[in-house]
Formats: C-alpha cells, sequence, structure tokens
C-alpha cells in the first residue's frame, strides 16, 4: 500500500502530543489550554460529509489558555531540519502573539526538532528578531539552544509548562 504524504498534516503527531499534554495539565488543574478551532464556513453538505468549505478568516495561534493566572497563547511547529523555516509561521500570527503579550499574557512558538527529538519554547522576542530584524530565513536550532527553552520529557511528553515558569521568571 503507498502512502500519499500530505503537507496539510505535518504538524499532527506534535499537536497530537501537546493535546494529550493540555488534558493532564487539566486533570491535574495546572492550566487551562485549549485548542483554537479553524474558522470555516461550510458550504455544502451531503450525507453527513463536508463536500465545500473556505476559511472564513485568518486563524490566530493553535492554543490559548491560562495557566495560575497567567494568559497564555502559542502555536506548534514541528520540523525535519536543525532549524525552523520562517515561512512555516504567518505574519498573522506574530502580530496576534505580539498583541497578545501587549496585554500582559505570554506568547510563543513549541517547535518539535524531529531530527533531535527534542521540543523547544521559542519565546516571542527570539522570533520577533528572525521575523522583523534578521537577514536569516529561519531560525537555526543551536541558536534555540542558546536563547530559547528545552522543554522537557516526562513520562513521553514534552512538559511545556516547565519551560513557560523559566520563560516567564526570565521576564521578571
Amino acid at each position: 500500500m503507498t502512502r500519499w504524504k500530505s503537507f496539510n498534516h505535518r504538524g499532527d503527531y506534535t499537536e497530537n502530543l501537546i493535546d494529550e499534554v493540555n488534558a493532564l495539565y487539566d486533570r491535574q488543574e495546572l492550566a487551562l489550554v485549549t485548542k483554537v478551532p479553524v474558522p470555516i464556513k461550510v458550504i455544502e453538505i451531503g450525507d453527513g460529509i463536508i463536500n465545500k468549505a473556505f476559511f472564513e478568516k485568518k486563524s490566530t495561534v493553535d492554543y490559548i489558555g491560562m495557566c495560575q493566572g497567567f494568559g497564555l497563547c502559542f502555536d506548534v511547529k514541528e520540523t525535519n531540519q536543525k532549524y525552523l523555516p520562517l515561512k512555516n509561521i504567518h505574519e498573522h500570527q506574530i502580530v496576534y502573539m505580539n498583541t497578545f503579550q501587549k496585554q500582559g499574557g505570554c506568547a510563543f512558538i513549541i517547535c518539535h526538532f524531529k531530527i533531535t527529538g527534542g521540543f523547544h519554547l521559542i519565546p516571542l522576542e527570539l522570533l520577533n528578531y528572525y521575523w522583523y530584524d534578521s537577514p536569516r530565513q529561519s531560525i537555526p536550532l543551536d541558536v534555540m539552544e542558546e536563547k530559547g527553552y528545552l522543554i522537557p520529557m516526562e513520562q513521553g511528553l514534552p512538559n511545556y509548562l516547565s519551560a513557560v515558569n523559566t520563560y516567564i521568571s526570565s521576564k521578571k
């Protein structure tokens, strides 16, 4: 059987892990973080299947929530390279995260580097530098190892709240 590679769902593995982590955080009453649905307008349904639909507007980020009094918003990315291509991030996401952070929230990206198996929290400040000021078209893994936050794995799941706490503490 031939498996076709779909680029529409390339981050599903990482998002599924984050969904599991968020459910665990909710059960432990550590955080309430939910997946933001993609805003679509259904035009035609047949036999219970959506046949035609379109995106109503640009989405924001993948997840929004609260943790111990802090608002969180973040997007989840994964890459097979030793860098995160900026083309995988959309300008409206950067704008949204900056607006969220200006309102007192904490905004970041979680990136899974499949080549190493590591998960990194990319703080918005680092993301802004590469988006607006750097001539590079990607954020290298070695920069994230130096200026980002490694997310520890616990029982096979990325415990991103550990990295969020370190990130928030560094901003004080």
